[in-house]
């Protein structure tokens, strides 16, 4: 029976987009652990001016975690094409596409609170649309608007969700 780690080795082998997905994570990660440093939660708006403006290496980690995280996003786009290209989508078995599924979820919630982060009035905007979105969801609406978004004019819950929950999801 093989080891993990070669199954693992062979698997991203097999599938390069799999391998650039890994490692624009793994960098947009550690680019993310950087940046939490510095970041005040409750004064974002300067903490992200103050970083872009007076300290070079913060705003080079800042726009490193930004384009890490764009080609994360596309790569694992790719991957799953690719993927699904290479064998019918039909063979997968029904877990892995849950999992696929509730990851890409996660994907795109980290990608948009990233965003928000900023606290610039684009990133306000957004929470106030994604806030109506989850709002207009009949039952869980609610609960689902104070769980991923928290209160409207404080960004801890967000933060916690970006920096913690939903990467370890990813991981």
């Amino acid at each position: 029976m093989k080891s993990i780690a070669r199954k693992t080795w062979e698997y991203l082998k097999a599938y390069p987009y799999g391998q650039a997905a890994t490692a624009s994570f793994l960098l947009c990660a550690a680019s993310g652990v950087v940046l939490a440093l510095p970041y005040d939660v409750h004064n974002a708006w300067a903490s992200v001016s103050k970083m872009m403006i007076f300290n070079p290496w913060a705003a080079f980690f800042r726009n490193f975690h930004y384009w890490t995280a764009q080609l994360f996003l596309i790569s694992t786009l790719i991957h799953i094409l690719d993927y699904g290209l290479r064998r019918e989508f039909g063979v997968v078995k029904h877990g892995i596409w849950m999992r696929l599924v509730f990851a890409l979820v996660f994907l795109f919630y980290v990608l948009i609170s990233g965003f928000i982060l900023k606290d610039d009035p684009d990133s306000r905007q957004a929470v106030q649309i994604l806030g109506s979105i989850f709002g207009s969801i009949p039952f869980a609406g609610e609960w689902l608007k104070e769980f991923f978004l928290g209160r409207p004019d404080d960004l801890q819950v967000i933060y916690i969700h970006h920096v913690a929950t939903a990467t370890i999801i990813l991981f």
